[in-house]
């Protein structure tokens, strides 16, 4: 029984997309709540460490960000994606959560191969940017095309995952095939989706960096140095972002992926169970 009608038409699956979540926000919330105050706990975490403990970058001025708890932040948000892609598939009434505390074989396989990826093209970034500061600093034009290719390489095994979240098996070598012709497709129909809810975190950004700035600048007027208060301000201004708009995000591209990953299953190519 099919849930969500899969489309072609990168306008049409945007639409789509977030009519869908739209229509199933109540199922959204259900999935997410649970994982906010692990959310919330672990950004001001970072928040807290950070002020207090992390040395000063010499090259811009600021401190270097601890990075543990945006892990954390990022694991939740892989359940989320693994939950959401079994409500698009298998429906809204009869999807299985993933469970963060006990998750099974397939669903570590899934966040393993997501940080497997990640690995990948964070090495070839850094050793680009090492060639370029060890050879010559030519090499950083190559930044650019690297860029295009590693989020076209990236979208192209990207059918691994519905796949491992639904209980059927695709290797990164058949995804690879499968996506052909779907890359720019995904990858646009995803912008599109994402555009809106994009232009309200940009204004929120806007806003909140401006706020903090301007309480900055009148607190050293004042002669106010008051790191709990700068972490107060910091958690509040990074809460909505981590618990309301990058989990929002992720379910627009898992809505679109798995738009595709349908699409390609009912007109091209049969998959085996896990």
């Amino acid at each position: 029984m099919i849930h969500f009608t899969p489309t072609l038409g990168i306008k049409e699956t945007a639409k789509n997309a977030n009519h869908f979540i739209k229509d199933n926000m109540h199922v959204f919330w259900d999935i997410f709540k649970p994982f906010i105050p692990y959310i919330i706990i672990f950004t001001i975490l970072d928040v807290i460490v950070t002020e207090l403990f992390m040395p000063l970058n010499p090259q811009t001025g600021k401190k270097f960000e601890f990075p543990v708890g945006g892990f954390v932040v990022a694991y939740f948000l892989t359940c989320l994606a693994v939950t959401w892609h079994r409500v698009v598939i298998h429906g809204a009434d009869n999807y299985v959560p993933m469970d963060p505390f006990k998750p099974k074989k397939s669903e570590l396989a899934f966040v393993g191969m997501g940080i497997a990826l990640f690995l990948g093209l964070f090495a070839g970034g850094f050793i680009l940017g090492m060639l370029a500061a060890l050879i010559t600093p030519i090499l950083i034009v190559l930044v650019v095309p690297f860029l295009i290719y590693a989020a076209y390489a990236w979208t192209k095994v990207m059918f691994y995952f519905p796949a491992k979240a639904t209980g059927q098996h695709v290797t990164l070598k058949q995804s690879y095939k499968m996506t052909t012709g779907y890359v720019w497709k995904m990858i646009a129909a995803s912008f599109v989706g994402y555009f809106k809810l994009f232009l309200i975190m940009m204004a929120y950004i806007i806003v909140g960096v401006t706020v903090l700035a301007s309480l900055a600048y009148a607190a050293g007027k004042l002669g106010i140095h008051d790191q709990s208060a700068a972490i107060i301000l910091q958690s509040i201004y990074m809460i909505p972002l981590v618990a309301f708009f990058q989990p929002l995000f992720t379910v627009i591209w898992v809505t679109v992926l798995s738009n595709y990953y349908q699409y390609v299953l009912q007109h091209e190519a049969p998959v085996t169970n896990d």
